[in-house]
């Protein structure tokens, strides 16, 4: 162990006084009996604090592991592991570290079979944590570390600490009862903890209201809190700089930026910075908002952000109130487009708004923005764009005979048996990554079958393609 770092090894140091989070330690006590603790959240939720302060009152014997970049190849990972868990038994891996130094291994099954098996003697039950797991990307890693997890002696408890849902089998070990979970929403300080983090701890002395008005754009944000903490110090003002507060004062930006922002792959960056201005998203309003020069599909790219905890939250069961303001939005950016003389844009946005999800009568949504509506339904009647939509939208405004005008029109150019499956797919929901993985292509060559099927459908997102499919019967 002397060519590692030493310091990979220790249990990060805690702030004194600390807001005690004992609901959650509870749980962590609770689910050590499970095989894997996973705390899953974005950067500034307290992941690394929390873990720190639940090992400090265990009783049971815990070790630490602070992963970085360096260890994304199976040699570097196992070896700092083995060492972690030799810090309990000296005896643990010795002779598959040997191994480790002196051959290169694909096959990660003929050292961790032996590791289980050393594991399994101990003697008494061990919990060993993983730092950062987000850091890790190379699959061989994810593959023998769910290898680890299905044969995982009870002698010894993973704990995982990521900003990111880890490519591990969590859903197959929730089923069986082996996985105790946190999340961004369980970090989130209440208006309780806020209140004695910002009195107690930062001796701030505010008051219930002023807490709450730092509270509601943070969210319970934990790293957002202490910065508007310290942007309260620094400020002369007090009850000033709350009034005016909305989450965005510059010692929030530059850790936004530093931590979040800059991380990310330059597409990530221009779809957030293009986003920034929507509150709410779905799939579709995504891709209006990118353009059709964007080649990400808004489904898949906003499954990826929430995968990734990137300050996404879905909402769940999408109540009618969400959906009517998205329809909204959509509306008016089709009537913008036809404003500027861009039809296809304009029916694009218009057939978007008519594709969310429906349980209740929202015509009066599209009604009410009068003549220039009336104008683009007639310019979709003639185009054969969901009929039975847009006839009903005519008969409000006295238009019935329009019913009889719309016409699907048959394909020019039938779909090929390879683009038939991949509709299919597309269908579902899949994300383009994994209809390759099923389809044994590249992700290359999906795509390129997604603009074939768009093309002769002529639409522009996977969205309309479905409808446009199921209006032609291509789909049932």
């Amino acid at each position: 162990m002397t060519n590692l770092l030493s310091t990979k090894f220790y249990i990060p140091s805690i702030r004194s006084p600390l807001v005690q989070r004992a609901r959650l330690i509870e749980k962590l006590n609770y689910g050590m009996g499970c095989k894997l603790t996973l705390i899953s959240a974005p950067a500034g939720f307290g992941k690394t604090t929390l873990l720190s302060e639940w090992l400090r009152q265990t009783k049971k014997p815990v070790y630490w592991l602070s992963l970085d970049e360096g260890d994304n190849d199976l040699k570097p990972f196992f070896t700092y592991f083995i060492a972690a868990l030799q810090f309990e038994s000296k005896k643990i891996g010795s002779s598959i570290l040997s191994m480790l130094n002196e051959i290169e291994f694909t096959n990660y099954e003929s050292f961790l079979i032996p590791l289980i098996n050393e594991i399994a003697k101990l003697k008494q039950d061990i919990t060993l944590v993983l730092d950062d797991y987000h850091l890790i990307t190379n699959c061989l890693i994810h593959s023998s570390l769910t290898f680890l997890l299905e044969h995982l002696p009870p002698q010894l408890h993973l704990a995982i600490a990521s900003r990111v849902e880890p490519p591990l089998p969590v859903a197959r070990l929730r089923a069986r009862n082996q996985l105790t979970e946190i999340r961004g929403a369980d970090l989130r300080f209440s208006n309780t903890e806020a209140a004695l983090f910002f009195n107690q701890v930062m001796k701030l002395s505010l008051t219930k209201e002023q807490i709450e008005e730092i509270q509601t754009p943070t969210e319970g944000w934990i790293a957002g809190l202490q910065l508007a903490a310290l942007s309260i110090q620094d400020a002369p003002d007090i009850s000033k700089f709350i009034e005016s507060f909305k989450g965005s004062q510059r010692h929030i930006l530059d850790y936004l930026v530093e931590e979040v922002l800059e991380q990310q792959t330059q597409p990530i960056q221009s779809f957030l910075l293009k986003t920034s201005i929507l509150e709410q998203m779905c799939g579709a309003l995504v891709e209006e908002v990118l353009g059709s020069e964007s080649q990400l599909d808004g489904t898949s790219i906003l499954e990826y952000l929430e995968n990734r905890n990137l300050f996404i939250v879905p909402l769940d069961n999408d109540a009618g109130g969400r959906k009517a303001r998205v329809m909204e939005v959509l509306i008016l950016q089709a009537l913008v487009w036809q404003a500027r003389s861009n039809i296809k844009q304009a029916l694009s946005a218009l057939n978007a708004a008519m594709n969310i999800p429906q349980q209740g009568e929202y015509i009066r949504i599209f009604v009410d923005e009068g003549q220039p509506m009336m104008e683009l339904l007639r310019h979709a009647a003639s185009r054969g764009i969901n009929p039975k939509y847009i006839s009903r939208l005519l008969a409000v405004f006295g238009i019935a005979q329009e019913e009889a005008s719309i016409i699907v029109e048959p394909l020019i150019e039938p779909l090929s048996e390879r683009e038939l499956e991949v509709l299919h797919y597309l269908e579902t929901g899949l994300s383009n990554q994994v209809i390759a993985e099923k389809l044994f292509v590249s992700l290359a060559a999906i795509k390129w079958h997604a603009r074939n099927i768009y093309s002769k459908l002529n639409v522009s997102n996977r969205t309309q393609a479905v409808h446009r499919a199921r209006e032609l019967e291509i789909l049932k």
